[in-house]
């Protein structure tokens, strides 16, 4: 993030915490900025990718992006294990149409369908110790939650 010593650059911080009971948007923010001065704003996601995280996210990224006319440039830090496929699909066209370019950075673990939104980043950074996990694609069986390749190669 550049450092603009004429203009206040605030956060906006949106923390996303994904559980299947809650999800919690939260600002922080300078009470006498305005909303014409904010050129930067960073989203915290953080959690499982489920429906309803993911339409947290989206939310966060649209009012972001309505509420902020000066806005420059947006950082998406992500931390997450993964989840639904679906969900990490409609993240990723949320962060690619942003008309504001959106910055992802695995904050410390990027794994299976977080990693969808993940690269949906005009720009993609990592943090030195974190990482990424990825797998072979898996159907859905009804004896099992799911076949990888390699499993059905095996039951062959």
């Amino acid at each position: 993030m550049h450092r603009n010593t004429f203009k206040i650059i605030t956060l906006f911080c949106a923390t996303v915490f994904s559980t299947a009971s809650f999800a919690t948007v939260s600002v922080v923010k300078k009470s006498n900025v305005k909303n014409n001065n904010v050129e930067s704003a960073k989203i915290l996601y953080v959690g499982d990718v489920t429906e309803k995280s993911v339409t947290e996210l989206i939310a966060s990224i649209d009012e972001i992006n309505a509420s902020y006319p000066a806005l420059k440039h947006l950082y998406l830090y992500i931390n997450s294990g993964g989840g639904d496929m679906a969900s990490g699909y409609m993240a990723y066209e949320a962060v690619k149409s942003s008309p504001v370019p959106i910055t992802t950075v695995n904050s410390a673990f990027v794994g299976s369908a977080a990693t969808l939104f993940y690269c949906a980043g005009k720009e993609r950074l990592s943090m030195p110790a974190a990482s990424f996990m990825l797998h072979p694609a898996a159907a859905s069986n009804i004896k099992q939650d799911y076949l990888k390749p390699n499993e059905i190669a095996q039951i062959k």
